[in-house]
């Protein structure tokens, strides 16, 4: 017969916790509201956490050494010795769970309360000298006390202090909340912010990943952290459409041809520009559950402040999971809403837009969003990309512009940004799309050069 009874001590969680606090000094700050000496139960573990906490507030960084300082020069009862610290501060070997841990802790905490309550309250009906009245103050205390822990509200004062901060901040540099995207209709208007879930779609062969490659680098070009999920193309790909722009050698000769020496040497240079990118890839996640981990380590670790995810349908379904892949997908873009509120991350999510059987009208719209309309509900901008030229069409608004080397860039929901539409550059060989009234990029930026031979 199993034990289903919960535990209400974990000294392996409170280490954990612990570690990640001296380990990752931004944690302590980030989490404050959550955080608080009743949660651990271990006497060694309240003092490390009363020293962690009283370093943190006096300006300092909570890590190994200013803690132990810390404890030997206000020494308490039951404080952990400089061998235990050190146990302590090694437990950890990521902090990706950091939040869940502490709920868990949290959970514990309280359902300890809940065990002393539970037998004062027998007590109180066996024992006639208990005072009841003791035992309704410990009632209230405890109901006060989850209330407190449940709201999450603020007052005006605090609202127009937030505001004011955010103000002041414009001033200094207004780009600062904001995600540039390179774009100048996009970014004028006051771009996407962090928090934002950008759903980028587009029918097959619109250039969504280029696009999206685009924004990337744009945003890496300004300073921004940035990583890019892929769950259909290798780093080697995603580096080349990175590196075509700058080198000006197409993608797939890159990829798979041999190049000229002066290619070559081009191709160098540019690795040289774009190794200072702050950009992260990885090509190996394919579950929500793993790319919301990496999410939440890469923004603690690496201070990442953009997430581009390529493509929403190429996300796993568990085998287990018997809810349709609409709802599956809906549940994965509110999950990923509240990750980059959570974080105060923007998370861009790729998506593949439903066919059009006959091609008779092919203009993307909110209804063609392919598996659930409850992406499009949890999204706060939703931009398409439209190329008519590839369905031999002309643009509807611009029939001026030659469609096989533009697109219309369609804001089809916008929370910051209004809906609309404006038009970009294409150029497929280069895999970059660009602001037309930046004009054309040169397709050999890094000549002159001489001839060369194949090398």
């Amino acid at each position: 017969m199993t034990n289903d009874k919960p535990t209400i001590h974990n000294m392996e969680l409170e280490y954990q916790i612990l570690s990640n606090l001296m380990n990752y000094p931004n944690l302590f700050p980030e989490y404050r509201e959550l955080l608080n000496v009743d949660l651990f139960s271990y006497p060694a573990c309240k003092a490390t956490f009363d020293a962690i906490r009283e370093v943190s507030d006096a300006g300092d960084v909570p890590d190994f050494l200013t803690v132990g300082m810390y404890l030997m020069e206000h020494p308490v009862k039951d404080a952990p010795d400089n061998a235990q610290l050190a146990t302590i501060y090694s437990f950890s070997v990521s902090a990706a769970n950091f939040e869940r841990e502490v709920y868990m802790l949290a959970d514990m905490a309280k359902r300890r309360r809940c065990f002393v309550l539970g037998h004062k309250l027998i007590s109180a009906g066996t024992d006639p000298t208990v005072d009841v009245a003791d035992i309704d103050r410990d009632i209230e205390e405890y109901r006060e006390e989850n209330c407190k822990s449940a709201v999450d509200f603020y007052d005006m004062r605090a609202i127009n202090s937030a505001l004011s901060e955010r103000v002041q901040q414009n001033t200094i540099n207004e780009k600062a909340n904001m995600v540039t995207t390179g774009f100048s209709y996009i970014d004028d208007k006051g771009g996407f912010q962090y928090t934002d879930l950008v759903v980028l779609g587009g029918a097959t062969s619109m250039g969504k990943t280029t696009m999206a490659v685009n924004m990337l680098v744009n945003g890496a070009k300004a300073g921004i952290p940035s990583m890019f999920f892929s769950l259909e193309m290798t780093i080697q790909q995603l580096s080349a459409r990175i590196n075509a722009p700058i080198c000006g050698v197409s993608s797939s000769l890159l990829l798979f041809k041999k190049l000229f020496t002066t290619q070559l040497r081009d191709f160098e240079k540019a690795k040289g520009i774009s190794n200072d990118y702050p950009i992260y890839i990885d090509d190996s996640s394919n579950s929500i559950e793993t790319i919301k981990e990496k999410i939440r380590s890469m923004a603690i670790k690496k201070g990442v402040k953009v997430f581009y995810i390529d493509f929403l349908q190429r996300v796993k379904k568990p085998k287990s999971m018997k809810e349709s892949e609409a709802s599956f997908y809906e549940a994965v873009c509110n999950d990923l809403k509240d990750l980059a509120k959570e974080l105060k991350v923007c998370i861009v999510i790729i998506c593949q837009l439903n066919r059009d059987a006959n091609n008779s009208d092919p203009r993307p719209t909110l209804s063609k969003i392919k598996a659930s309309s409850g992406i499009e509900q949890a999204a706060d901008h939703v931009v398409f990309i439209y190329r008519p030229g590839y369905y031999g069409k002309q643009h509807k608004y611009r029939p001026t512009l030659d469609p096989n080397k533009s697109a219309e860039i369609i804001i089809a929901k916008g929370r910051n940004v209004e809906t609309g539409s404006f038009y970009v550059g294409y150029k497929a060989e280069l895999s970059i799309f660009y602001d037309l009234d930046a004009g054309e990029p040169d397709s050999n930026p890094m000549a002159p050069r001489e001839q060369g031979l194949p090398f």
